[in-house]
């Protein structure tokens, strides 16, 4: 009896570890199947972190092979960190042995032709069955997204946040060459230079972040806003009517008003509208919204006369 009962549990140790060994198989083919890099990494007591498992998409992105990459990171999963960032990799490993939180960081890793590509990791430590610290990190490729963070900060006015004359340039040279119709709103900040001169340019970028708030707040993805110059600004209107512009001008005054009550500053602008359907150029539409907005600047003048 007593030898049959050795026997079973020899039998189902021996299954019980064949299903260890089928869970262990299918799980890295999920991790080597996932869309971002995947590294599992065992944390040694004098604080390196060693290699046990890398996925294919992480060698990909290191641009190496797998084989390559675990004779890389065989001795330290630090190894290819910028040294900048290693600091940083450590103080968080350090954090989340005592919390067991997750944590999100931005590192440069290194690639396999010397280069760095920079990378949101996604980190958590957790126990095995025999106590050993596991480090899993879960990494994505940056370098498109922080292409597009590159491109939208040089095509955005520091001041304002508004569009600046590079993203004007770029939606003339695409966007606006196929427009049905476009409506044009040019506009003059009253009394800027006054303000710089006895207020300080403190208090003129004040009065030109409420003119652009204003004017944000009556854009959209078919209505863009530009600072055009020191105290110009526009708005494009794509494929709208012509009587939207009025109604445009009316919404931003009443968001300008209140701002500038609000904030204890007065602030006006001058604005001149101009309208077409296609054919136009973008060019002559924003001269004849200028021309319109001299014109208003002119006539206010008088009336204030």
């Amino acid at each position: 009896a007593s030898l049959g009962d050795y026997i079973t549990a020899i039998l189902q140790r021996r299954d019980s570890e064949a299903q260890i060994l089928h869970d262990n198989r299918v799980l890295q083919d999920i991790m080597n199947d996932m869309p971002g890099g995947f590294v599992q990494q065992r944390v040694s007591p004098d604080g390196r972190t060693v290699p046990i498992f890398i996925n294919e998409e992480f060698c990909r992105m290191s641009g190496m092979s797998h084989d390559e990459c675990v004779e890389f990171y065989s001795t330290d999963g630090f190894t290819g960190v910028h040294p900048d960032d290693n600091a940083i990799a450590k103080a968080a490993l350090e954090r989340l042995i005592t919390t067991r939180e997750t944590i999100t960081l931005r590192l440069r890793l290194i690639r396999g032709d010397g280069s760095y590509v920079p990378m949101q990791a996604f980190y958590r430590v957790t126990d095995d069955r025999d106590d050993n610290l596991l480090l899993s990190g879960y990494y994505t490729d940056l370098t498109d997204q922080l292409a597009t963070e590159e491109r939208e900060m040089a095509e955005h006015d520091e001041v304002t946040g508004l569009f600046n004359r590079t993203k004007l340039a770029r939606m003339k040279a695409s966007k606006y060459q196929v427009l049905s119709s476009c409506g044009v709103l040019f506009f003059d900040v009253n009394h800027l230079k006054t303000v710089n001169d006895t207020q300080g340019h403190d208090q003129g970028d004040t009065l030109l972040r409420i003119v652009a708030d204003s004017i944000l707040s009556i854009t959209d993805d078919r209505i863009h806003g530009y600072r055009y110059g020191g105290d110009e600004f526009l708005v494009v209107a794509c494929n709208g009517e012509e009587d939207e512009l009025p109604k445009l001008v009316e919404r931003w005054k009443s968001h300008m008003d209140a701002l500038a009550e609000d904030r204890k500053i007065t602030a006006t602008a001058a604005v001149g509208c101009c309208w077409s359907e296609a054919p136009f150029t973008l060019n002559d539409l924003v001269h004849r919204a200028d021309q319109a907005m001299y014109t208003e600047k002119h006539r206010t003048r008088q009336t204030a006369e």
